[in-house]
């Protein structure tokens, strides 16, 4: 028993029996304890301001039970006032019912609920107005037909004899629709029940008829679900005085597995003209009944459910606080974070150009980032490693290169360079080359690299051009306006640099074609270590004729076959093979020079479009365009943030709820 909560309740007497005159005179709650009533109002306070919102669930004590099963009769003998009735399902919202003690002289009842046109408050000044208050509040929530909403009203019941007490009050089940009740209202009603029963922190008040079978209520079976074990069902039997015959076996037995015990009741009748009354006569059936008066006092009567929740309560929401106060703290980080990657929506032209030229900035330096390697928020994704994506693209490059070249060193060169000098014999001498022929064949190496040379410009400019999609999107993303025009003018800037890098292209595969130089000495070095290597095979074979002859030597990597080298090993057309070797050198010089430079122009020019080009261009289009449409935050953006703006502003209070409450922890419950 909690020694904090002896002060609430009257003790009753360690025998079976209650006394009629304690029940009738004695208030249901005396005094509240001056630690525990804080804790009370302050979980009430996170309830009304929606903490439950966030993610964060509260102690509640949830009252469920089938139509017709006495629930409202338990809440009316509780609160001491009159709840609505009829036909059907009367109770259509979740009411939040919350009883709170207080001096003599300050009774109060207020009333609220939020319709789609404005929270609504009242403070009702006669009892009799409850019923009428609260079923208009109904239809404003609910509307006047006869289906359920989860929207709850909040009746708060200030009087001297209640008890600290708030509790959930939800629809009776009910499983065939009556009058215009809709078809699925048995589902509708389900789902919110389970809606708030499912939560370990909601204790399941489960009121049960004592006329019928336990096991067969539609709410046990509910409750079940979710609490298989009863460890947090409570279970309120009514109309005892109905069918109390055996009725002490089947709470004795327990099949339905209630864990937090069983307390009876008996309801107030017509016959009763008060609660006074009903709570006299309740006590004097429980004295009187032969079978019933061995239950256990404490599981007996109106006062002692009131006793038990509490105590139940009490304890569970002195357990919670710790937990939630670090569940809000937990959850105001995460959201001030969230908030902080939204901007402020920009509210006048001055404002918007500092969101535009934030934003610009930002995107030139993510990109910047991306061009030198540090990639940031993109270090997951490799296609968005674009210094690595070049560098393979470069060396798929050079290696195409290699394939489209001819085999400088094989015979049917050979054939094309004896061809080549037949067309200017008798101009020269056999080993002077004239000028035209290697013109002529410098050209046509040219024309064969030149498609892979544009193919790797188009290649490069149209991987630019995905990353500079992705880098905007994400930086200007929250800007239509804006996103908009650093994607166009980004495509722009790519498409203008990618036709300057072509013409460069152009001009460059011109001037090899037209101007054959080189300062290189990789040229002599190539041309002296194959004639030096053929030179010394013919050596080696001529001096060892009896050992056979000696391995055909290697020229390098950038040479063919070696049975295309020993092509040059014979004496025959020796000016033709002079040219190969010379073509061979030099078209090595060639590829060296063009897979250099081609890369270098191609990361230049994007570089330049990417960064001065883009944010030239999207600048023109602000100067020129609606400054205001440009800055606009995107819809689900400026939504999103007004979101987690509330809910903020919502934690941010039920932090302020909790930092004024003198909590010491478990030693409450000692």
């Amino acid at each position: 028993m909690l020694r904090f909560l002896a002060a609430f309740l009257n003790p009753t007497s360690n025998t079976s029996q209650v006394s009629p005159a304690r029940l009738t005179m004695a208030p249901l709650i005396s005094s509240f304890n001056e630690n525990v009533r804080p804790m009370l109002d302050a979980i009430d306070k996170l309830r009304l301001l929606g903490l439950k919102e966030e993610g964060i669930e509260l102690p509640t004590i949830v009252v469920v039970g089938d139509q017709s099963s006495g629930k409202s009769s338990v809440l009316e003998n509780l609160s001491g006032i009159s709840l609505p009735r009829g036909k059907g399902i009367v109770t259509r919202v979740p009411l939040i019912l919350r009883l709170q003690s207080c001096v003599k002289g300050k009774d109060m009842i207020t009333i609220e609920y939020t319709p789609v046109t404005g929270k609504v408050s009242k403070v009702l000044s006669d009892e009799e107005m409850i019923e009428e208050e609260i079923s208009e509040a109904t239809i404003a929530l609910a509307g006047s037909r006869k289906g359920v909403m989860n929207c709850p009203i909040t009746l708060q019941v200030q009087r001297p004899d209640l008890p600290d007490l708030t509790l959930v009050d939800l629809p009776g089940i009910t499983r065939v629709p009556i009058e215009d009740q809709p078809k699925d209202i048995y589902n509708q009603v389900k789902n919110m029940i389970m809606h708030y029963i499912t939560p370990k922190e909601s204790v399941i008040l489960n009121v049960l008829a004592a006329e019928v079978d336990f096991s067969t209520c539609e709410s046990i079976v509910m409750s079940q679900e979710v609490d298989s074990d009863g460890d947090r069902t409570l279970a309120v039997v009514t109309k005892v005085d109905r069918a109390p015959d055996g009725l002490y076996e089947k709470i004795q037995g327990n099949s339905v597995r209630i864990g937090l015990g069983y307390v009876c009741v008996r309801n107030k009748t017509d016959a009763d003209a008060s609660h006074d009354d009903a709570r006299r006569a309740e006590a004097a059936f429980f004295n009187s009944h032969p079978e019933l008066s061995q239950i256990e006092s404490h599981c007996l009567g109106i006062p002692a459910l009131a006793q038990r929740l509490t105590e139940i309560q009490a304890k569970r929401v002195a357990d919670s606080i710790p937990r939630i106060r670090q569940a809000i703290q937990k959850a105001l980080v995460g959201k001030e974070n969230e908030l902080q990657t939204i901007p402020f929506a920009a509210t006048s032209n001055a404002a918007a150009l500092g969101v535009i030229s934030a934003t610009i900035q930002r995107r030139r330096d993510v990109m910047s980032g991306v061009i030198s390697g540090k990639y940031g928020s993109f270090q997951s994704d490799d296609a968005m490693h674009y210094a690595a994506r070049l560098h393979e693209k470069f060396n798929e490059f050079e290696v195409q290169m290699r394939r489209v070249l001819p085999d400088f060193l094989g015979a049917d060169y050979t054939e094309r360079c004896k061809e080549a000098l037949k067309e200017v014999a008798g101009i020269s001498l056999p080993n002077m080359f004239d000028q035209a022929v290697v013109k002529q064949l410098v050209q046509e190496v040219v024309d064969s690299i030149e498609a892979p040379c544009f193919l790797l410009v188009n290649d490069c400019f149209a991987y630019a051009a995905e990353v500079q999609q992705a880098v905007a999107s994400q930086v200007c993303g929250m800007y239509p306006g804006l996103n908009n025009a650093a994607h166009l003018q980004g495509l722009n800037a790519l498409r203008k640099a990618m036709e300057s890098a072509n013409r460069f292209l152009k001009n460059l595969l011109t001037k090899e074609e037209e101007v054959i130089f080189t300062l290189n000495h990789y040229y002599m070095d190539t041309v002296s270590e194959i004639h030096m290597k053929i030179a010394d095979y013919k050596k080696a074979q001529s001096g060892n004729q009896d050992q056979g002859p000696p391995p055909v030597p290697d020229v390098g990597d950038f040479a063919s076959s070696t049975a295309s080298l020993a092509n040059l090993l014979s004496n025959d057309d020796q000016p033709a093979r002079d040219l190969q070797i010379n073509m061979f050198s030099y078209a090595k010089v060639m590829h060296k020079r063009l897979c250099d430079v081609i890369p270098m122009q191609i990361r230049m020019c994007l570089k330049n479009a990417l960064l001065d080009g883009t944010d030239g261009a999207v600048w023109r289009e602000v100067h020129s365009g609606d400054i205001s449409k440009i800055a606009a935050l995107k819809q689900v953006d400026q939504q999103r943030r007004a979101r987690l703006e509330e809910s903020i502003t919502r934690l941010r209070a039920s932090e302020s709820t909790l930092l004024g409450l003198a909590f010491d922890g478990p030693s409450l419950l000692a």
